[in-house]
């Protein structure tokens, strides 16, 4: 009975996925979480990309992801990636440098909940026991100024997950480009910063803009002006 007992608790167990590339911080996740019998640690990834894909194979009860991995932002593209493709995922965000205005876009994102990467023990484990009560993500905190924003733009096509997902796949020169773009920049001044020509540049820009079937470049800045896609460009760059 004692092993019957014991394989039970083993099942009922909160299987836990962490991906970060700061060693010390995963370390002391893990031991927060080795600190709670109801949660068990399934394997801690240094990448986004294998985390995407071990994460899609072992599909954890909770992914505890860093914002920063390999670049700055891209824990935000590869959480975008696991979102698209594996829904059910619950997914905790820890940040070392975040600022306020960006969480909301994070929770509509799919993000379950964001932590401070100097979340203490109990914070940690209130954490994912908290997310793993949770049918849905936790939008208390988004502003009701985003929500009219966000519905406002909330065709199949302006979408913020449609947009993401767009923004996931784009070459560092073309976020580069959308960048000056952004910043209202000519194609001439463009083509200076970038030591290129300005045919190249008009050529990039289409392409940019056929990827995300717009028609002008005014159209493209105001979707992601309006779905707040433009302050994480300084930190995808």
């Amino acid at each position: 009975m004692l092993y019957i007992a014991e394989w039970v608790l083993s099942m009922d167990k909160i299987k836990t996925l962490i991906i970060s590339t700061n060693g010390a911080h995963s370390e002391h996740l893990a031991y927060a979480i080795s600190r709670s019998k109801r949660i068990k640690l399934i394997d801690i990834i240094t990448n986004g990309y294998n985390g995407v894909l071990e994460a899609s194979l072992l599909k954890p009860d909770i992914i505890i992801i860093s914002h920063d991995l390999e670049t700055k932002a891209s824990g935000v593209l590869a959480a975008n990636a696991l979102i698209h493709h594996v829904p059910s995922l619950k997914i905790i965000m820890t940040y070392n440098n975040l600022e306020e205005k960006t969480k909301p876009l994070l929770l509509s994102m799919g993000i379950y909940d964001i932590l401070s990467e100097g979340a203490g023990i109990d914070e940690i484990i209130d954490s994912i026991y908290n997310v793993h009560s949770m049918n849905a993500p936790n939008h208390e905190y988004i502003s009701s100024n985003y929500n009219r924003r966000n519905l406002y733009v909330n065709g199949a096509k302006d979408s913020l997950m449609y947009t993401l997902n767009i923004v996931s796949q784009l070459r560092p020169k073309e976020l580069g480009t959308i960048k000056l773009l952004v910043d209202n920049l000519s194609f001439e001044e463009i083509a200076n910063i970038k030591n290129s020509d300005v045919e190249s540049v008009i050529k990039e820009t289409n392409t940019i803009l056929k990827k995300f079937d717009k028609k002008t470049t005014n159209e493209l800045i105001q979707v992601l002006h309006a779905l707040n896609i433009i302050e994480f460009l300084d930190n995808i760059i």
